[in-house]
């Protein structure tokens, strides 16, 4: 026990020193205008923390609109069955875990819904990973994906007013064992009354055009496939450079840092030169003064000064850089289109995976600045193949991370 003696109880009542106090407070009254100053300020202030039911509404209201994935009571309740919105039928719920409470995980339990059907929101852009073992429907997926937001007239998958634009970036195996890629059968033709398959164009090397027209001609006339080439206007320093094998190390080859030290040197030369400006606006410069043509001169230049032994893999280079430039095309083609499909297949013996993750970035950089007045949707078949490549030479999983985001920025109209 405590020895130290209790406190004599005070003599003043704290009761009545509290009513006193707040008696005293209260009777010195603040100004009328005080009064409904602090009044406003309240409100605004709780305005400034949305601190209102109507918003708290609205956003469980976008939270359903904008839901990747969608029940069919989830897409009546979120008004989206009113506004006759897109959607396609992905499949089929079998069944879902409710819990009452989150400290009560266990008591949760199990209850088919009665309209199982499961929708894929094609008007909310998200980002999806298809995994699985082989043979779980992995491909299948990613179909019945595709066909939601490429196919138009079928109302058996789903509502489509205004189809999307696709891009596959496929680098299956090459030689006399390559397939077409799988997403390519979309466009091959139904039987279900109405359905209208997207056009599908398929981008290949020059050096087996010949060998893959022969594989993609079992779809028949559905699949269009051409030479992957890019006009001069569509290649900046980045899509170039890119090809040139920099940026798989922490440097560049010597003979590329001796072509980015000589192109730095013409620019400036060519520049004119003011001590007033700023290096911001000498860089500027330098970007607009970049072009292939001239990039190529400045190439021819630079050998003069390599040795024996880095002119080689530097022609190489050169060589593979040149199969893919069309010099005689001023004009870029246009590539991605509404209701049209676009493949990218480098299935070729002679691409390495560095050079198929260049190409699949300047692929994919262009179809991000495509405007093509719809949605966009982009597929990298076969994904876990490049994973190392990836690791390497990241530039192409940015690329992709970009689009996802500007996508995810995009307001659609359809």
């Amino acid at each position: 026990m405590n020895s130290t003696p209790s406190p004599q109880p005070s003599s003043v009542d704290s009761s009545q020193s509290v009513e006193d106090e707040m008696h005293t407070w209260n009777s010195s009254p603040e100004p009328a205008s005080t009064c409904a100053t602090s009044r406003i300020d309240s409100e605004v202030e709780m305005h400034l923390l949305n601190f209102d039911t109507t918003l708290d509404n609205a956003a469980d209201q976008h939270e359903l609109a904008t839901a990747p994935l969608l029940t069919r009571a989830a897409y009546e309740m979120s008004g989206l069955a009113q506004k006759n919105s897109q959607y396609g039928v992905l499949g089929s719920v079998t069944a879902i875990w409710q819990v009452y409470l989150i400290r009560n995980l266990d008591k949760g339990h199990n209850y088919t819904p009665q309209d199982p059907r499961l929708y894929i929101n094609t008007n909310a852009p998200f980002s999806a990973i298809v995994c699985g073992v082989q043979g779980s429907g992995k491909s299948h997926t990613v179909s019945v994906l595709l066909e939601n937001m490429l196919v138009s007239g079928c109302d058996a998958i789903g509502v489509s007013h205004k189809t999307l634009s696709g891009l596959v970036l496929h680098f299956g195996e090459g030689g006399s064992t390559s397939l077409p890629c799988e997403a390519a059968f979309i466009g091959h033709g139904s039987n279900m009354p109405g359905a209208c398959p997207p056009k599908i164009k398929v981008f290949v090397s020059r050096s087996s055009l010949t060998r893959i027209r022969r594989v993609y001609s079992v779809l028949g006339d559905a699949v269009t496939v051409e030479p992957l080439q890019f006009s001069e206007s569509e290649l900046d320093a980045e899509s170039i450079l890119s090809m040139m094998a920099v940026g798989m190390s922490d440097s560049a080859p010597l003979y590329v840092q001796r072509i980015l030290v000589s192109r730095a040197d013409v620019f400036i030369s060519e520049c004119e030169f003011d001590t007033d400006n700023s290096m911001q606006a000498i860089m500027r410069e330098l970007g607009e003064a970049f072009t292939y043509h001239r990039f190529l001169k400045e190439v021819e230049r630079a050998k003069k000064d390599m040795s024996t032994m880095q002119i080689p893999p530097l022609d190489q280079r050169m060589a593979l850089l040149k199969a893919y430039v069309d010099t005689s095309a001023h004009v870029a083609k246009t590539r991605f289109k509404p209701g049209q499909l676009t493949v990218v297949d480098l299935s070729d013996p002679f691409i390495d995976p560095p050079m198929a993750c260049a190409l699949f970035e300047i692929a994919t950089r262009l179809f991000v600045r495509a405007d093509v007045e719809t949605g966009k949707v982009l597929v990298v078949d076969e994904a876990h193949k490049r994973v190392y490549w990836a690791h390497k030479k990241p530039d192409v999983v940015d690329t992709a991370a970009t689009a996802s985001r500007d996508e995810s920025d995009y307001q659609h109209t359809r």
